[in-house]
Parts: structure tokens; sequence; C-alpha cells
């Protein structure tokens, strides 16, 4: 968003990025998806900088600028071959490879998942291109809270997002906001910490009823 801001500068003021990002391909490939200028400087040297152009933010954290937002979602989506194909699928995203928030109910939790024909999504083995792409197909992306359920910035508007989030947490709401940023429908089910009060990195087990009952709102909404 805050690189949004500036596009009319960004010729004049290209993006600074410490040489420690590459480690985060995203970073760069989501900067060359936008073609947006950069400039890669060592993080273990000094650099006199002439002129530096910082930018304010554009929302509280954990909010968006609506009109921001929708217009970074767009030139992503417009980056992709089949961008604006009718969404059909239906996915998962799997956070089997995390080190955190893992599911420890899953058997049950893909019993549902197939239920209700919903394809398992290992974002991490696809790069910045695939995701957009994949993405971009998805109808309805569901998950438990993380940073994969960021990737809701790919999807066409009036899509569907369901988060998992914990049945005690009513604080973060980051999703909601992205959501309601970019124009898709939001649903929620509940999730229960193996430690008590550990929202960010605590395992959890899922309310198997209620992501039942979410889905099968889902579902109506969608053959309606």
């Amino acid at each position: 968003q805050r690189i949004e801001l500036i596009k009319d500068y960004l010729e004049e003021f290209p993006i600074i990025v410490s040489s420690n990002y590459q480690n985060y391909k995203y970073t760069i490939d989501t900067l060359d998806i936008l073609s947006i200028p950069y400039i890669i400087i060592d993080k273990n040297k000094l650099h006199l900088i002439k002129n530096l152009l910082i930018t304010s933010h554009v929302a509280p954290a954990g909010n968006y600028n609506e009109k921001i937002i929708s217009s970074v979602s767009k030139k992503i989506r417009n980056s992709n071959r089949s961008n604006n194909t009718t969404p059909t699928k239906k996915f998962w995203i799997s956070r089997k490879n995390a080190s955190i928030r893992n599911v420890v109910n899953y058997e049950d939790v893909n019993i549902i998942l197939k239920k209700f024909n919903y394809e398992i999504l290992y974002l991490e083995e696809m790069d910045t291109k695939k995701q957009i792409e994949v993405l971009n197909q998805a109808k309805v992306i569901a998950g438990l809270q993380g940073a994969g359920l960021n990737n809701i910035l790919f999807m066409q508007e009036n899509s569907n997002l369901l988060e998992v989030r914990d049945r005690n947490d009513n604080m973060n709401n980051c999703y909601f906001s992205l959501a309601s940023a970019l124009n898709i429908n939001f649903y929620y089910s509940y999730a229960d910490t193996i430690e008590p009060g550990n929202f960010h990195s605590s395992d959890y087990v899922i309310d198997i009823d209620n992501l039942e009952k979410v889905f099968e709102k889902i579902e109506a909404k969608l053959e309606a």
C-alpha cells in the first residue's frame, strides 16, 4: 500500500531493498510483477543517500485503505494471463509445513473438506506467479488464520473467505478488514488453542461441527 501511495514518484525514487530481503523471494517477485523499480543495497554497508522519500502509513495497523489496496490487487490480478475467468475452485490453505499454528485434529477436518470438495493448497511449494494464477481461480479460500490468507489479494471480487480463528480472540480482525476492502465475502468459524491465550504460536483444535455449519452456509450462497 505504501508503495502504491507514491506510484507517481517511483522513477525518481526507486524502492530501496535491503539485501537480506533477497532471502524472501516473494518480495523481489512482487516488485518485478508490478514493474516497480528498486535498488538492492548491502545491509552490511553504510550508504549515503542524497534525497530519501519516506512514505506515511495509509491506515492503522491491521486495516487498509480501500482505494489503494484495491488498486494493488487489480494490478496483481491483471499480471495473470487467466485473470477475469470465472472462479470455480474451493481451496483449503494448509499449514502442514508451518512451524506454528498447526491443526491438531486435521484428520477430522479433512473429512469435512472432502465432503465439500475442497482442494488442499501448499502455498510454500508455489512461486509467486503460480500463487496468483491459482488463487485467481478460487471462489472460496478457507484456512486457519495465518499469512496464507493474505493471498485473498489475488482473488476476484465477490469471492469468499472463511477464516478459522480462535474462539476467544476478538482483537485480530485483519482478514475481515482486508476482505471488506477487497469486496470479498467474509465468513469465520472457531478453533481453540492448545495453549490458552497464545493466539500466535499455539497449535489449534478446530471446532468440526461449527466448521461444517459454516461450509453449509457458503454452499447455500454459491447455489443461490
